[in-house]
This record gives structure tokens, sequence and C-alpha cells, in this order.
């Protein structure tokens, strides 16, 4: 949808495209309509809204310096620059060394920039967008020199394979450097400063790092809180036994090849909330042996090659509420998960499983979980070889056998008989109950039954009345409304 709206001046029509931004998808729709209405592709003192210069989605190749311009006192005022949607392949427009004294945000994502190259200095810049260029060199200089107040440095999607020099940036929070091909984090690893000291938020999603050094993000980034490094190629962890960041909330590190985090349990994270280890090379747990996480909330073990939960018992992790294990080699010891080490444990997920271990402890485990109105999650569950639970989503308290200290172990999922006994109305009565009890009780239900499928009959009628004369008039078309039952 494109609308036209008239400036009070009468000058010229300003052009608000109201399309999806995405230079690969739309960007021919949007210079057809520019041409469709007679508007030339250029950008001009008339862009200026209030304190906004708006050129976005324009099929720009290259832009008249702004040196030239005749607005140079609105220029001045300006807070945001944005130029995105273009085919920009530099940024010599700005000017040689212009000031711009008020830029809080400069959008240039969608281009075709092969490095941030701008004399102009930004005294004031917060936030520069520069996803999905063609920038595979980045210098990290250009951003220390001319923006030295930036809070957050967007450059995913550019194939970005080096990063020359080190940032020094001390107020950036939010770094996203995901889908580049970056081999190792040396764009942090000064020796004289802490580079990005009150950093927050790094992105390095979907590069080719092989190694992740806990000790660089330790002395460079101390107040990181999350640090994701999914799709890479890390195969091990450096310095983590040493690590002590005591802001550090969140650590993903899913699909990657690691295969063991030797000194994990030596690392003081005591913020540690999630960790997701998913799509990795686990065989064993023995790394968690020892280890202290009280603040540990939710851990993904997913898609490894995981055998046995042992080591994850020999930790401590109190606050520990749910477990990921699907897609591993489980063979899972209830015991082990019964004997009160995961007191906070609510969620485990399973697909699928082996389940050992004694009956009444496994019962009272699993007891905890209802009484917690939780599920597990499964496809398969087997206990002693017994088909346990066979649902995507599975109740357990229908598979919770009676327990007590003179209880003989009982397969779970087979109903001790003298527990209840089930009517041929699907009603399960307590064998004590007398016989006048469970005529009643099943009555009770049959009756229930035959009103609701009665009231049903009857909404039904008065609905293909009220509509049937409608239907009549439709013989030569019917057409059906398609409803998706999907989340029935």
């Amino acid at each position: 949808m494109c609308t036209v709206q008239i400036s009070p001046s009468g000058t010229r029509p300003q052009i608000q495209l109201n399309l999806i931004r995405s230079k690969y998808q739309n960007q021919n729709i949007m210079r057809f309509a520019l041409l469709v209405i007679g508007v030339a592709n250029a950008c001009t003192c008339d862009d200026i809204l209030g304190s906004a210069l708006s050129c976005s989605d324009r099929g720009l190749q290259e832009v008249e310096n702004l040196d030239t311009w005749l607005c140079q006192s609105e220029l001045q005022t300006l807070s945001s620059l944005r130029f995105d949607g273009n085919n920009l392949a530099s940024l010599s427009f700005l000017g040689s060394n212009r000031d711009f004294p008020l830029v809080e945000h400069f959008y240039l994502e969608d281009n075709d920039l092969i490095a941030f190259d701008t004399n102009a200095t930004f005294p004031l810049l917060q936030y520069i967008h520069l996803t999905r260029n063609h920038i595979t060199t980045l210098d990290a200089n250009a951003f220390n020199k001319q923006t030295p107040t930036l809070v957050g440095l967007n450059v995913q999607n550019n194939g970005i394979l080096e990063i020359k020099n080190v940032f020094n940036l001390p107020r950036l929070q939010s770094l996203r450097l995901a889908r580049n091909n970056l081999t190792d984090l040396g764009f942090l690893n000064s020796t004289n400063v802490t580079s990005l000291p009150d950093l927050r938020f790094l992105n390095l999603d979907n590069n080719k790092l092989r190694n992740l050094d806990f000790g660089v993000l330790n002395n460079q980034t101390p107040m990181l809180t999350s640090v994701t490094l999914q799709g890479n190629n890390i195969s091990h962890l450096v310095h983590l036994d040493t690590a002590t960041m005591s802001e550090l909330f969140d650590i993903s590190l899913d699909n990657n090849l690691l295969t063991d985090l030797p000194g994990f349990a030596s690392s003081k994270l005591p913020s540690l909330a999630f960790l997701s280890l998913a799509g990795n090379k686990l065989a064993k747990l023995d790394f968690f042996q020892g280890a202290n996480f009280s603040s540990l909330n939710k851990l993904n073990l997913a898609f490894n090659s995981i055998s046995n939960i042992d080591g994850l018992a020999q930790g401590n992790f109190l606050s520990l509420a749910t477990l990921f294990l699907a897609s591993n080699d489980l063979l899972l010891n209830v015991d082990i998960l019964s004997v009160g080490d995961f007191p906070a444990l609510t969620k485990i997920f399973l697909s699928p499983a082996t389940i050992i271990g004694s009956t009444c402890q496994s019962s009272a485990f699993f007891a905890n979980f209802v009484s917690n109105s939780s599920t597990f999650r499964c496809s398969e569950m087997l206990y002693n070889g017994t088909i346990l639970l066979s649902e995507v989503a599975c109740n357990l308290e229908n598979v919770i056998d009676s327990c007590s200290p003179t209880n003989s172990p009982t397969a779970i999922g087979t109903r001790n008989p003298t527990v209840a006994s089930t009517s041929a109305a699907g009603v399960n009565i307590p064998d004590d109950t007398s016989d006048a009890d469970k005529s009643l009780l099943i009555g009770l239900a049959v009756g229930g039954v035959v009103a609701v499928a009665g009231f049903s009959f009857a909404i039904f009628m008065v609905f293909f009345k009220s509509n049937s004369h409608s239907l009549n008039k439709s013989s030569s078309k019917v057409y059906y409304q398609n409803t998706n039952y999907q989340n029935r």
C-alpha cells in the first residue's frame, strides 16, 4: 500500500511506502511504485521530517553530498538518519569531517556497503544498524573514533571474515555479529584496557568459531549477562575453570561440537539461570560433578548422545525447574532424581527414554510432578522393558502406582487390581465401595453422558432449521469455510 501526503508548503509530495522492508523481495516493487507516481529516486532537504532524515527503500545507488545541501541548519538538528533498503556502496555522501551533533540512530541495513567508511563524527550516536550489507572486513577503530557513545551495534548477515583492531567502546551494551564468518574473538582481546566494560549482550551465532575463550570474556566483558554462540564449530571451552563472571545469566552453545566441558564445575557463575548445550556431542555429564549452580533454572541437553545423568546428580542444582533431555540415548535412573537433589524440578522433556528404578521411589518422584500440575513430554518411555507412556504429552496421574512401605515392587503402568476397578462406563471406583454405591455412581455417570448428548443434539437441530433456507438456495455452488483444526 502506498500513500501520498502533500506537505504544508506544497513543494513536493512526501512519500510513505508502507511496504515490508526487504531488499531481496520487495525492492523492485518499491522502485516501480516510485516510478508510477512520478517521484525521482532522490534524497533531498524535503525528506527531512521533524528531526529525521528519511530516505529508506528507494533503490538509491548514491546520494548528493550533504555538504552541498541548502538546509544546513536543519541537518544540524537531526536525531535520526534512515538510508536502509537502498544500494549504497559507500558513505561518502555524509561529507568530509561533518559533525552530526544530535544524531542517535543511524539505519544502514540492506545496502551494498563494504565498510563503515566515513570521517563524519557522531558524538551522541547510540545505535548503528548495518545488517545485510557486504562487509567482509570490519575496522573496530572506525567505531572507536567516530561513535564513542555507541550503545548498540548490529552487523549481522555480512559475511565478515575479520575484525581489525580491538573494540574500545565503554558504553556499548549490545553487539550483534551473528551469521558472519568469524573464526576467533581477537577483536575483544585487548591487553591494555577492558575493551567493552558495559557489554551485556553478545550474539555470535552461526559463525565459524572453533573455541570460546572464557578468559577473554572474563577480562573484556565483565558485565556480560547473555552470550549466544549457536551454530559454530566450537569443540572446546578455554579457561572455563577460572571464569568469574558474576552477571552472566544465559549461555547458549547449541549445535556445536562439544564433547566435554572441563573445568565447568570450578567456574564461578553465580547468576547463571539458563544453560543450553543442545545439539552437541556430549555422551557423559561428568563435568557437572561438584558444580555449584544454585541459580540454574533451565538446562537444555537435548539432541546429544547422553546415556545417563549420574554426573548431573552429583552437582548442586537446587533451583533447576526444567530439564530438556529429548533425543539422547538415555537410561534414566529415576531413583537418582528422587533423592532430593532437584527439589525445584517440575518438568522433564524426554523423547525417547528408558526408565529404571524401584517402583515406590519412582512413584514418589512422579507424584512430585503431578502435585506441581506438570507433565512429562515423551514419545516413548519404558519401565523395565514395559511401555510406560507413549503419547507426546503424558499426564503422569494415570500411571502412578500406590506405594506403601510394605508394598512389593510393581512395574509402573501396571495397575494393581486391589487399588481400583473400572466400570464399563470408564469410571474408576475404589474396591472398598459398596455395591449400592457402585451402582449409583455408574448410573450417574451414564445419565450424565446421555444428558450431554441430548443437549448437543437439540442445539444442532435449532441451528440446522435456522439455516436450512439458505442452504436450499445454494443448489449449484456450495462454499466451505476452511477451518484450521490443528490446535483443537
